[in-house]
């Protein structure tokens, strides 16, 4: 991780907008240490294709399972 601010998630909002053929992913997040967890900020909406939101889960599994494993992620994520 590099310098940058980080914010605990509370909740995450997630499902299908099958009107428009996305899903909708939303964190909630506190940003600073006397907020109260029940209080959270709204995170953004982000809308995800199918193939973002499986791609998405994906990641998430392999690096969950690096983190459980006590093993260090790989340098060959893509960056944006």
């Amino acid at each position: 991780m590099d310098e940058s601010a980080c914010f605990p998630v509370t909740s995450i909002t997630v499902g299908p907008q099958p009107s428009l053929g996305v899903f909708l992913i939303r964190f909630d997040f506190l940003t600073n240490p006397l907020q109260s967890p029940d209080q959270p900020n709204p995170g953004r909406n982000y809308l995800l294709t199918p193939v973002q939101a499986r791609y998405l889960a994906e990641k998430i599994q392999s690096q969950l399972h690096l983190l459980e494993s006590g093993a260090s992620p790989g340098t060959g994520d893509q960056k944006h």
